[in-house]
Parts: structure tokens; sequence; C-alpha cells
């Protein structure tokens, strides 16, 4: 468990992270009792003039000893590339089920429009470019009567003089 005040460099996303991949269960002071924070201060510092050995049942290493900070970054580096897989395989499925939840939201809200052959329609017009002018220009054309029904909510419409379009 870590307790620490409010303060940017531990609230944000890298210690969120850090905290989530080592199980680490990160509380926080709270501004309206900063005696706390006096607390951690005082505690901390007796760990820091503690041996490590009472704090960590290890052997403690050196670092210049055994591993160059070189190698270190190097070795990191290959780990992160050896659990980019795992990542890209998690977002992906992330990403998908996402998108599936939006569509089902979205398609919830839109209400279907069925006509009938030799009714009346008006066609949206999605070619108007975004310029001063064109919130001046007709933002519908028509009416086309429906011809025929096609798949998928299509329609096949003809102009008022029955000429077909393409």
């Amino acid at each position: 468990m870590i307790l620490s005040d409010n303060r940017k460099n531990f609230v944000g996303e890298i210690v969120r992270i850090l905290c989530e991949k080592f199980l680490i269960k990160h509380i926080f002071s709270s501004p309206y009792h900063p005696q706390t924070n006096g607390i951690v201060e005082r505690l901390n510092r007796t760990l820091s003039i503690l041996p490590i050995e009472t704090v960590i049942p290890i052997e403690p290493v050196d670092p210049d000893d055994e591993v160059s900070l070189e190698d270190s970054i190097l070795q990191r580096a290959f780990e992160l590339i050896e659990e980019l897989p795992y990542h890209h395989s998690n977002t992906r499925k992330n990403t998908i089920k996402s998108q599936k939840k939006q569509k089902v939201r979205f398609d919830s809200k839109i209400q279907k429009e069925e006509f009938e052959i030799g009714d009346k329609v008006w066609v949206q017009r999605k070619d108007i470019e975004a310029s001063r002018s064109a919130k001046f220009e007709e933002k519908r054309i028509g009416p086309f009567i429906v011809k025929e029904k096609l798949n998928n909510g299509a329609y096949k419409l003809c102009t008022i003089d029955r000429k077909t379009l393409k």
C-alpha cells in the first residue's frame, strides 16, 4: 500500500499503471487533514535510516556491480517488444467490444423509415462542400417517386415525369 498526497507526480497515469502492474493499493491523504502527510514523511525518514535488510528481506544488489544502465534499458526494451502481441490483441478485442456497444447504442436511437412504391420522397444531398455559400444551398433535392424497393433499405427512384435515376 502507498499513501501519498495529491500532487501531480503521484496522481498521473504512470503511477496508476505501476500500481496496477505490481498490485499496489494507492490511497491519498486528505487535503483537509495535512497531519497525515507529516506522519507519512516521518515514517519515510525512519525507513530511510534503517538498514535495507530489515525493510526488504532479500540480499541487496548494488546496481553498479550487476547490470549497466544501457543493458537494463535494452533488456526492458526487449521485454516490452515481447509484450506487444499481447497488448495488441487485448487492444483489438477492447476496440471491437467498444465498437459493438457504440453500434448498439446508435442503432437503438435510429428509427428506420420504410417507403412504399409510389411514395414521394426528397433526397438528402451529401455532395455539398463546406463553404460560405453552402449554407444557402438546398440540402435536399426532389421530389422523387419510389419506383422499386431494393435490399437493405435502398430504393430505386424516378423523377416526377417517371424518368429512372441512375
